[in-house]
């Protein structure tokens, strides 16, 4: 029996690697969406890497929301 590719590959890996950034953090898919987007389309739109693309959005996001958190938390304010 021949397997056909789906995407269901991806979709499970996107939901596995989606499980550990939902534990920590509360990005809006609708923002991973555009971010791994972006990045598909910086690369010229090559097909095949839309897990690579999904996974570094989640890092891209995290590190922007995590410096956002930590400059807001270590009391220092802007013109100060």
């Amino acid at each position: 029996m021949k397997r056909i590719n789906t995407s269901e590959d991806t979709v499970v890996a996107s939901a596995h690697a989606g499980k550990a950034v939902s534990d920590s953090s509360t990005i809006p898919t609708s923002q991973l969406a555009s971010r791994a987007y972006a990045r598909y389309l910086e690369r010229g739109g090559e097909h095949g890497r839309d897990v690579e693309d999904w996974l570094q959005a989640e890092r891209d996001l995290q590190n922007a929301h995590a410096a956002l958190h930590h400059g807001a938390s270590d009391g220092r304010h802007d013109g100060e």
